[in-house]
């Protein structure tokens, strides 16, 4: 009797077939996949490249939307400490109300000594008649006031004080020699 082992080395020759076909496979996916990512990256690149030629924004690259435009940059503030700081000449501005009333605004513009804006400054005025006011100045320097002038043909607004808070827990102090203010009638 004959015992034949046929199936031994056939089973082999088709298991060694069977992986050469799976890593064909898996070679042709690769391939594949590669040539995708790389066709999507010349797309990209070349739309890039296209709109940085013609100044356009595509989109923020980092978080996926639409960058907001850059806010226009404020005058320069001075850094640092201020021995001391100054109003530049008051502005005013009227207007007429209903009846027996009338508005007058008045902005305060303070600086330093070399005449940038200064922002976070502390202003204190009075209205005559009226009452004392306060305001922080903006990041362009100023502090602006406003009144409804009731029954009173001339209002007044004068400086009292302006301050600003050094880092080192200091005061750079405007104190006028004389006063400062602004006298309106009414429009």
């Amino acid at each position: 009797m004959e015992i034949r082992h046929v199936g031994v080395h056939e089973r082999g020759a088709a298991l060694v077939e069977y992986a050469l076909v799976i890593a064909l496979v898996a070679v042709a996916l690769v391939a594949g996949a590669q040539a995708v990512t790389d066709g999507g990256r010349d797309g990209l690149t070349e739309r890039g490249d296209t709109a940085a030629a013609q100044g356009e924004v595509i989109g923020d690259l980092t978080g996926g939307g639409t960058p907001s435009p850059l806010p226009p940059s404020p005058p320069p503030s001075p850094s640092g400490d201020l021995p001391s700081i100054d109003v530049a000449p008051l502005e005013s501005e009227k207007s007429s109300g209903n009846g027996n009333k009338w508005n007058l605004t008045v902005t305060v513009p303070v600086v330093a000594p070399d005449g940038t804006a200064v922002s976070g400054a502390q202003v204190t005025g009075k209205w005559d008649p009226g009452d004392q006011v306060t305001c922080e100045a903006t990041v362009a320097g100023d502090c602006t006031f406003t009144i409804e002038a009731k029954n009173t043909p001339t209002m007044s607004f004068t400086v009292v004080s302006v301050n600003y808070l050094n880092s080192d827990g200091t005061t750079a102090a405007f104190t006028p020699a004389g006063p400062v203010g602004i006298t309106e009638t009414e429009p």
